[in-house]
């Protein structure tokens, strides 16, 4: 009897936790509107546009950690609208100038970004709690956009996903203030769908403070997916015409071999990555003659071991729904991983 009791304990335990009705209604008090303009927004941090008098305003903000109840301090005011081609995000973050903490303004910095004042807007087009996207701006006006993908019980963030976006941060003698314009050809979503997830975050580094718009536990981080809010459309987003990018590229050679007297050797590769969405789901990725001459970098790593070095993936067609690649398995089993350098039957 014991034993069956505490089955059904544990069973109860697991749904409250990882049920996704509880966590879907978590949040139903979180919710914003968002209408349609045809107004033409001025990205320059000055909310002087008609559209942004007339916008709804998000509810007060709620502290994240260290502790997750009571209002935050240093409150946010966030607005929204948008037009065929963008979702317009104007937040007001309220704080002294003088406290300002800005670490870095490299942009795609997370490290340093979750360290300096900022603030962060996440979505869930889908809203199936499943996949989303991150777009932040520290209070020196340095980006930072990511994908979600929940995976066990917990969200993560894939900060390599790189895309095309703007924003706009202007100080304030009490408050600093953000605009953004994303692309809805950036996003994937469902072109019938009125109600999306969102959750706001702001970094608060002079009191070393994190809140957010909509509840989140302080056992889970900000960007938790399953405790996202509700962004309530006047009429579903249309259908985006589509992002397409094309990069070609021309590496050439010349080399000669004046100790053998050997002629000139000259060598031309010529190649070409393209993206093309065919719908807001589906997209065609095509490579001629890949050279990824065009991808960051890697951070040099000597080697002393017998073991192979794990590079983070970067190109890419790797990097769009990069949980069917990277994060397929769990750690230290990794069926697939497309970036292992190392010895192959003793060769390097």
């Amino acid at each position: 009897m014991n034993y069956r009791l505490t089955a059904v304990l544990v069973i109860m335990a697991t749904g409250l936790c990882f049920g996704n009705g509880n966590r879907a209604n978590n949040n139903e008090g979180s919710q914003l509107a968002i209408v349609k303009t045809k107004a033409e927004v001025n990205l320059d941090g000055i909310l002087d546009e008609e559209l942004w008098a007339k916008a709804s305003e998000s509810s007060e903000f709620i502290n994240k950690w260290p502790q997750d109840t009571g209002l935050a301090l240093a409150q946010t005011k966030v607005k929204l609208a948008y037009n065929e081609e963008f979702l317009y995000v104007a937040a007001i973050c309220y704080q002294d100038m003088d406290d300002l903490v800005i670490q870095s303004l490299k942009r795609d910095n997370t490290g340093a970004f979750w360290d300096s004042d900022g603030f962060t807007i996440g979505l869930d087009p889908i809203n199936t709690k499943s996949n989303g996207y991150l777009f932040g701006v520290n209070a020196g006006g340095a980006q930072m956009e990511a994908t979600l993908t929940a995976r066990q019980g917990n969200t993560n963030m894939d900060s390599n996903w790189d895309n095309k976006w703007f924003s706009a941060v202007r100080k304030y003698e009490d408050h600093w203030i953000v605009e953004m314009a994303i692309p809805f050809k950036t996003l994937r979503y469902n072109q019938n769908n009125r109600t999306w997830g969102m959750n706001l975050i702001r970094n608060d580094m002079k009191r070393n403070v994190y809140s957010t718009w909509a509840h989140v536990p302080i056992a889970f981080d900000g960007i938790e997916l399953g405790y996202f809010g509700t962004l309530e459309w006047d009429a579903p987003p249309a259908k985006s015409k589509g992002n397409r990018a094309l990069i070609p590229y021309i590496s050439t050679a010349r080399s000669k071999d004046h100790e053998e007297g050997e002629p000139v050797e000259s060598n031309l590769d010529v190649g070409m990555d393209a993206k093309i969405a065919l719908t807001s789901s589906l997209s065609l990725d095509l490579t001629v003659n890949p050279d990824f001459s065009n991808v960051d970098v890697d951070q040099q790593v000597t080697n002393v071991s017998r073991f192979s070095v794990f590079f983070p993936e970067k190109r890419g067609f790797f990097l769009e729904n990069s949980d069917l690649f990277s994060n397929f398995g769990t750690w230290g089993v990794r069926p697939f991983f497309s970036r292992r350098i190392g010895i192959d039957d003793g060769d390097q």
